[in-house]
């Protein structure tokens, strides 16, 4: 498909903004849609019934510029109906989503076009991206181990079965999937974007560049202050089943996935909603792992460490925090070689701290 050039009244790019409640930080997401090299955009904006002043600052930012597009809902519908709302009226030849915490370089839409103009038949173009916090502190430089160039399945998608994907803030997709894939699947929780990912990359190549398009910032308010179990459980189960449904894969993917989601279910059944949930002070939370992972997946070995490391915790609290110290030290040995790499390259993205500001 050839990338026309687009005019000002023939937006090329949607980009769809969701957000709830966080005015300030939504200024700066928007912010970084405007800055973009590449001109020829829509953003839309939907607001999950904030109640606050967020029409407000869409108006001030905006400065009556055509392109950006406001809309706000009656009542709250939830945030993965809000995102596939905005999914459902995109009507350009490509879209993104955009988090309302997160900031957009200014040279991600360009650099993600030129990704399709080499590989037209990618059905998304994605770009690195740098994790940062609220602190301007560089966290990690994601994707380094993804190749430069074309990826093609089924061995793409075998990858991001058994590695970190593709971060969908640094993402390009192609409108025509919405017939193709389908929409976002919101039975897929808080791991929509995972789901959708994987739904694509099923089936259809996509272009990866480690250069940097977006920032995604992790910061106190983004943090759920759900129980794990209702932010992540039902959902990667609805991905398992996705995944094994899907009766256009061949069968011996089919079979290759469901072993990954097992691995990476097992693993977040004991260390996010087991190890994590006791550090949190939810040891009911804690159990209910220890009980899946005994019954369903004959871990009796672990089921058993999680609910002594319950029970002990609950006698004395302070032990918790003895848990989280040795988490913390497990994490650094399994990061070490990734964080060496990020310190190696740490001048090349001390600039992108300027774009955290709030301003």
């Amino acid at each position: 498909m050839e990338i026309a050039p687009g005019r000002g009244d023939q937006p090329l790019i949607t980009t769809v903004i969701p957000t709830f409640r966080r005015p300030r930080l939504l200024r700066r997401a928007l912010k970084s849609v405007l800055n973009q090299t590449y001109p020829h955009f829509r953003v839309c904006i939907y607001d999950n019934a904030s109640g606050d002043e967020t029409a407000q600052v869409v108006t001030q930012t905006a400065q009556g510029d055509p392109r950006v597009q406001y809309h706000c809902h009656s009542q709250n519908i939830g945030m993965s109906k809000n995102f596939v709302y905005g999914q459902e009226r995109v009507e350009t030849p490509y879209f993104s989503f955009l988090s309302d915490d997160d900031v957009l370089l200014p040279n991600f839409y360009q650099d993600a076009l030129e990704g399709f103009r080499k590989f037209p038949e990618a059905a998304f173009s994605a770009l690195g991206i740098v994790l940062m916090n609220a602190d301007e502190e560089l966290g990690n430089m994601a994707l380094e181990a993804w190749p430069e160039g074309l990826c093609r399945p089924p061995e793409s998608f075998r990858k991001m079965l058994t590695m970190y994907p593709p971060l969908w803030t640094a993402i390009l997709f192609r409108g025509e999937l919405r017939e193709s894939v389908g929409l976002l699947d919101v039975e897929a929780g808080y791991g929509f974007d995972i789901d959708y990912e994987l739904r694509v990359a099923a089936h259809h190549p996509f272009v990866f560049s480690p250069r940097p398009g977006a920032l995604g910032v992790v910061h106190a308010e983004a943090q759920t202050v759900q129980s794990p179990w209702e932010a992540f459980w039902p959902g990667i189960m609805k991905i398992a089943r996705n995944l094994a449904e899907d009766q256009s894969l061949d069968p011996e993917l089919r079979s290759f996935a469901a072993q990954a989601m097992t691995r990476l279910t097992k693993h977040k059944l004991f260390v996010d909603m087991g190890l994590r949930a006791i550090i949190r002070g939810r040891a009911d939370d804690a159990r209910r792992s220890a009980e899946i992972l005994s019954q369903e997946f004959g871990e009796a070995g672990r089921a058993r460490f999680l609910r002594f490391c319950a029970a002990l915790c609950g006698i004395l609290p302070p032990l918790r925090q003895v848990l989280a110290g040795a988490l913390s030290v497990r994490r650094h040995v399994q990061n070490s070689r990734r964080k060496a790499l990020v310190q190696q390259q740490m001048h090349h993205y001390r600039e992108y701290a300027s774009y955290l500001s709030l301003g």
